[in-house]
């Protein structure tokens, strides 16, 4: 975990000064709060997923340049399993990456345990013209898209459209696991934001954060499951 925290901390600290950018102008570009950054760049916080690609995008690059120290010269790309980039939610669901994308907005792949009596969904439908494939490796997910039910247990797959609204419940007594693959990030995204796999320490980082908001950000951590 201190290895994948540590290259996020630095390539974002280094990419904001290389730019000549303040916390704040990073904060307009990629909707994360500039103290959320600090605390990202001085380590005191493990982002999540979807933080580090916000601020990956705000500041131009891509996502798997957090992989790359050194300009790509092979057709392939070896992501270590200790390099896995990984948001651990409260009730013990994870949201884990398992690629090292040559262009993340073409395609991601990630393997998601969702723990029972839990939904993730994405309303309205989105713009994009993305494909989602979920494969259930563990359990059984319920999953809905433009209002049709489909039910997959061990071994089943479902290939569908991202523009139409969708969801998926875990409505079974044991976590599930599955594979998503992805050929959009924006397809997806909703799954990433979903607070069933944001940590408790970013629930209290947001709560704190909108706490003072009223009165006057952080999915990946890295870990071997």
């Amino acid at each position: 975990m201190d290895s994948a925290v540590d290259r996020v901390a630095e390539k974002v600290k280094r990419w904001r000064m290389d730019a000549g950018l303040s916390l704040q102008e990073v904060a307009n570009r990629s909707g994360v709060s500039p103290s959320t950054i600090h605390k990202i760049e001085h380590r005191h916080t493990v982002p999540t997923i979807a933080v580090v690609l916000r601020l990956v995008d705000g500041l131009g690059r891509q996502a798997s340049d957090l992989f790359d120290d050194t300009a790509r010269e092979h057709a392939a790309t070896v992501v270590r399993r200790s390099d896995r980039i990984e948001s651990k939610g409260p009730t013990g669901a994870y949201l884990q990456t398992l690629a090292g994308e040559r262009d993340f907005r073409s395609m991601g792949i990630w393997r998601v345990v969702q723990p029972a009596n839990t939904e993730v969904h994405c309303e309205p439908p989105r713009s994009d013209q993305g494909e989602i494939i979920v494969f259930v490796e563990e359990g059984q997910l319920q999953i809905d898209v433009d209002g049709h039910e489909y039910t997959l247990d061990a071994g089943d797959s479902l290939h569908f459209d991202s523009p139409y609204s969708y969801s998926w419940k875990n409505a079974g007594s044991h976590s599930a696991m599955a594979l998503v693959l992805s050929s959009d990030l924006d397809s997806v995204r909703p799954i990433l934001d979903s607070p069933v796999f944001r940590s408790e320490a970013s629930e209290a980082t947001s709560r704190s954060t909108a706490s003072i908001a009223t009165h006057g950000e952080s999915q990946p951590a890295v870990a071997n499951p």
